[in-house]
């Protein structure tokens, strides 16, 4: 079981770079992967990195807005065409 940390994009680069330094170091301890590039032993692990994970955690936020899990008027964020598209309402 892996453990993700999503980081707010209010933070700094530098706090960001942190962050990534605790998934970095531990993929290093392990000896048979420890000469290899991160992005080798984060694919060797079968990990996922945290910048897809962020990515991937905006863009449920993102579809959690438009489809009114929350209480936020989404088109305060977003512009959704007026014209009917094949089914879909909220086709950009």
């Amino acid at each position: 079981m892996a453990l993700y940390i999503v980081v707010s994009p209010s933070l700094l680069n530098k706090d960001i770079d942190l962050v990534e330094c605790v998934q970095h170091q531990p993929t290093k301890l392990i000896a048979d992967i420890q000469n290899l590039s991160y992005d080798d032993r984060v694919k060797c692990l079968l990990l996922i990195q945290l910048n897809t994970c962020r990515l991937r955690s905006d863009l449920v936020e993102m579809f959690k807005i438009i489809n009114g899990n929350y209480s936020v008027d989404s088109e305060l964020f977003f512009e959704f065409a007026d014209v009917i598209r094949r089914g879909h309402s909220k086709k950009p």
